[in-house]
């Protein structure tokens, strides 16, 4: 029997044991959590510049050429400061740009070859064959490795390099012959030269300057070559087929002008429909001219269907209209630079590209611009005078060069902003500067993130180039850049060299400081379709949605102007002096808040009229304000002051204290601050214009403890700085703080703040834990041990242990284990008093601070005295037991009530007793049984103290075994006792007998 209870008093420790250790080894090898300890280190946003001639100052962008995968692009590049050409390659859609060996090959002839590159061409078998040809007004130019080298071909003959002749080449084609066999074909001012065995042959197009040349889409199968020419009074499409002569098989075509008037031309180009073909397809095609005097221009973008010899049908000139029939004083002529076809004739998309602009140009809509594009075959075209509001334009002035792939569609210009744009080929209509951009960045003016940055990446940066302001979209984080505006597309009419951007879901604001006129764009940049125009020159500029703006003025004046006809309102009220500068308008949850150049904060009552916040004002007379609530708490606002060192610093004001003052809660040792903002997690960032770095504190709204300012300097180098513009994004636990800095504000940098928070493990929430301390000097104290999960990087942690749930009564250091709440590790001892309830979190101390953890909570256990009953009858391990047994067990100090467990089994599944919770017992330290247990069986029990809601550890588990069956009649009275009744009758027998005996005797 006792080898019974000892085997189920092993098992029941083994099982304790497991349970403990299975409890140690999830917490000990849980590991740490993905959540990551911020540094805080700035990380460059690398802008545009011209290592890899996203920006071109001082370039144009002339004829353009993209291989037929699509993937490579070449561009001839015009240096305005050397005066030379020269060829750019792109493989990554036109963003970066490097050199190829044409520069050498120029430079190797004799004399070097400075003329202009008039056409670029590549293999039209660029899958398997590597060659690309130039031709310059000069010579032609071939590389068999894509653009790595090349060599000029033999010389044209009557051109500059065939014995000094005086010709120039006009235009140059590449096509593949009937052999299968690379054909070339090139056009003079005198005549067209097929290729032909490494000679150039003449192909006597008769008394005409060749403008334009090229090969039929189908040339290896019908031997076209279509030519446009000009003999000095009109300008005529000619075409021959194989070997016979020009017109011989289909007719020319002579174009005549709006007035049907001959004209001749300076300046052609052909684009081929995809089913252009004399062997069964359309002989319909395009032509895109010009012609002199600019100033009254007679070219225009003409259909030419050609009429076959043999039928006597004549080839038919189609006056195509780019800009439609403006007026009978100004007329639709509009000289074309070049074109780009794609598709079959009856539905062709064609873009064509013009030799100069003027969207101002009378009668406006639609004036002329740089480039038109339609997407069937003609009849209808953008910009025209309906669509000119939703288009926005390449920048540049003149000379647009066109190109088209199956899903892009490209354009290089040139004069000032010149560019490499990009559009959509089912757009057409919304440009984009992708690179070679006419323009540098001398000052980053502001960046502003989208709301959705953490899931688009993208923001938007305005930068300013002397005269002229361009807007960029960063995608990726910045690490893709487009121009999507500049300040040379807004009306001649406006002067706006805008340097403020504020997206707001699908719309951009664009203003500039000093300047009375916004912009505005409902698609994200899209396009800007007009401005409006504030009541007074902006000094602060705010959004509340893509409907409502605010300005501010140098009067003391903030206006509100709504969507759709955005008029302008005054407040109905105000307190700001009319005689302060507006400089900072805030926007956040519905809350508006203004600073004002004489350090003065104004509140929105919510009805748009503004009252002082707070008795006072954080700054003086000259302080310049910049204000942000807390999104976190909207209690709270700050102010940032920049002016006076007794004023400069980061005030608060708590809203919610009717007897609230400003209060500085960082000084001027933090520099003059030029920004400050509050993250959506109640964490507050400022940048200092005089230090150069940011600052940041966790908990700037905290009454009990001074707020404590963290500087983020880290990864900025010498000559590196942090200095205004500062903007916040926010999702989940992250913050992005974005910051523009560097020599002259050319830098725009960006910090991550990982908000992670640590996660507490043990004890857990509400239980009752600790060890009694039986050897202190001082009796009453338990040790309890602290655990939380450990955050990758932090290096050490700061424990706050409190009687209140709020942390207004801390426990003093004295009481940790150690002297100190700071560990380098997730566990930390503390010695506390016994039976008190006690609130305990966690926070990363360094390398900088984290938010605190949730706060839990636990109960020391009772004392002083005995921290727990103990079981004393039947005493543990006991046999024999009577089946009502009486359970007795040990006092207390100041137990109220004991809590009573007694189970026939280990684990305490089914209880027969069961005196917990409000079935506890009284004060008493005996129970009863009122009730016989079963015979000859094991049964376990426990005890605890309780008082009030606090309760002592378990008591140790005691164990006794009920009597058996033999030792138990069946009215079950033990044997024994009948044997005492029996040996007492029988004493009692035997004494009447001696009696009645010694009677009778």
């Amino acid at each position: 029997m006792k080898n019974k209870i000892v085997r189920c008093l092993g098992l029941l420790l083994v099982f304790t044991l497991a349970i403990s250790l299975a409890g140690s080894s999830v917490m000990l090898n849980a590991g740490p959590s993905q959540a990551q300890a911020s540094g805080l280190e700035w990380t460059q946003i690398v802008i545009p510049d011209e290592a890899d001639r996203q920006l071109c100052p001082g370039s144009d962008v002339g004829p353009m050429a993209i291989s037929p995968d699509g993937n490579t692009i070449f561009a001839a590049v015009y240096d305005e400061v050397g005066l030379d050409w020269g060829l750019l390659k792109s493989t990554d859609g036109g963003f970066t740009w490097r050199d190829t060996g044409l520069a050498n090959a120029l430079a190797a002839m004799v004399p070097a070859d400075a003329g202009e590159v008039a056409q670029i061409k590549v293999s039209p078998r660029w899958s398997s064959d590597d060659s690309v040809f130039v031709a310059t007004s000069n010579s032609v130019y071939w590389s068999d490795d894509r653009g790595s080298s090349f060599v000029a071909l033999g010389a044209v003959p009557d051109t500059l390099y065939d014995a000094g002749g005086v010709d120039v080449i006009t235009s140059l084609d590449i096509g593949v012959g009937g052999t299968g066999s690379l054909a070339m074909v090139v056009g003079t001012s005198t005549e067209v030269y097929l290729l032909v065995n490494a000679v150039w042959t003449a192909q006597g197009i008769g008394a005409y300057s060749v403008l334009d040349v090229g090969f039929s889409p189908d040339y290896a199968t019908d031997g076209v070559i279509v030519a446009v020419v000009e003999d000095g009074s009109q300008t005529v499409v000619r075409t021959k087929i194989g070997t016979s002569n020009w017109g011989a098989g289909i007719n020319d075509a002579v174009i005549k002008d709006y007035d049907n008037n001959d004209f001749a031309s300076d300046r052609a180009r052909i684009g081929f429909p995809s089913d252009y073909s004399v062997s069964g397809g359309t002989l319909g095609l395009f032509v895109g001219l010009s012609a002199t005097p600019v100033a009254d221009p007679l070219g225009d973008v003409f259909r030419i269907d050609g009429g076959l010899v043999t039928l006597g049908d004549p080839s038919v000139v189609t006056d195509l209209n780019v800009r439609g029939n403006v007026s009978p004083t100004n007329p639709t002529e509009t000289n074309i630079w070049d074109i780009a076809v794609s598709g079959e004739a009856a539905g062709a998309i064609i873009l064509a590209g013009t030799e100069e602009a003027d969207p101002t140009a009378d009668p406006v809509p639609p004036g002329q611009f740089l480039v038109y594009a339609s997407q069937d075959a003609g009849s209808n075209w953008v910009p025209s005078a309906s669509t000119v509001s939703s288009c926005k334009q390449p920048t540049g002035e003149t000379m647009a060069s066109v190109a088209m792939t199956s899903n892009m569609a490209y354009a290089g210009t040139r004069g000032d902003q010149s560019a490499f744009s990009a559009t959509m080929s089912d757009d057409l209509a919304s440009w984009s500067q992708f690179g070679l951009i006419d323009t540098s960045i001398a000052e980053v003016t502001d960046i502003s993130p989208s709301l959705a940055f953490f899931s688009d990446g993208t923001m938007f940066v305005t930068t300013l180039d002397g005269g002229s302001a361009s807007l960029w979209v960063a995608s990726g984080g910045g690490d893709i850049w487009e121009r999507i505006y500049c300040s040379s597309l807004v009306d001649d009419a406006v002067t706006c060299v805008f340097d403020m951007v504020r997206p707001y879901s699908d719309a951009i604001f664009l203003a500039e400081s000093g300047h009375d006129i916004i912009l505005m764009s409902t698609d994200y940049g899209s396009n800007f379709a007009g401005y409006i125009t504030a009541q007074q020159d902006i000094t602060a500029f705010g959004v509340r949605s893509d409907t409502t703006i605010y300005t501010g003025d140098a009067n003391g004046n903030v206006y509100q102007s709504l969507a759709p006809f955005f008029t302008w309102d005054t407040p109905d009220d105000t307190e700001i002096p009319p005689g302060d500068t507006i400089v900072d308008i805030f926007i956040e949850k519905g809350d508006m808040y203004v600073g004002t150049d004489n350090g003065g904060v104004y509140q929105d009552t919510g009805s748009f009229s503004f009252v002082q916040v707070g008795p006072g004002t954080p700054g003086a007379a000259g302080d310049i304000a910049s204000v942000f609530s807390d999104p976190w708490d909207t209690d709270f606002v700050y102010a940032g002051i920049q002016g006076d060192p007794a004023k400069q610093g980061i005030w608060r004001f708590d809203l919610g204290d009717v007897d609230a003052i400003w209060e500085r809660i960082a000084d001027s040792t933090e520099g003059d601050i030029t920004g400050v903002a509050c993250a959506d997690k109640g964490v507050l960032y400022a940048i200092s214009i005089s230090s150069g770095t940011g600052w940041r504190c966790v908990r700037p709204t905290s009454m009990k403890e001074d707020p404590v300012f963290e500087e983020i300097d880290d990864g900025l180098g010498v000559g590196d700085s942090v200095t205004h513009g500062l903007s916040i994004v926010s999702a989940g636990s992250n913050n992005l703080i974005f910051a523009i800095g560097g020599p002259a504000d050319t830098q725009i940098w960006m910090t991550s703040d990982v908000l992670i928070k640590p996660k507490l493990t043990a004890p857990a929430s509400g239980s009752i834990t600790g060890d009694i301390i039986e050897d202190k000097l001082l009796p009453g104290e338990a040790r309890v041990v602290l655990y939380w999960e450990e955050i990758t990087g932090a290096q050490t942690y700061e424990v706050q242990i409190a009687i209140d749930e709020e942390f207004n009564t801390l426990v003093d250091d004295i009481y940790f284990v150690g002297g100190t709440p700071i560990t380098g590790g997730t566990t930390i001892e503390a010695s506390l008093w016994l039976g008190t309830e006690y609130f305990w979190r966690v926070r990363v101390e360094g390398p900088v601070f984290s938010q605190w953890s949730d706060a839990w909570n636990f109960t020391t256990p009772l004392g002083p005295g005995e921290s727990r009953p103990a079981p004393l009858s039947p005493e543990s391990g006991e046999e024999g037991v009577l089946l009502r047994p009486a359970l007795q067990w040990s006092s207390v100090v100041e137990a109220t009530n004991f809590e009573l467990v007694l189970a026939a089994d280990c684990n305490w599944d089914d209880p027969l007793l069961d005196f917990t919770g409000e079935n506890m017992l009284g004060a008493e330290t005996a129970y009863y049984m009122n009730f016989d247990l079963a015979q000859n069986t094991n049964y376990y029990w426990k005890v605890r103290a309780v008082t009030g809601e606090t309760a002592s550890p378990w008591s140790d588990v005691s164990t006794f075994t009920t009597m058996s069956v033999q030792d138990v009649d069946e009215e079950g009275t033990p044997v024994w006792v009948w044997i005492l009744i029996v040996l007492g009758a029988i004493l009692i027998l035997a004494i009447l007998v001696l009696t009645v005996r010694t009677r009778f005797y």
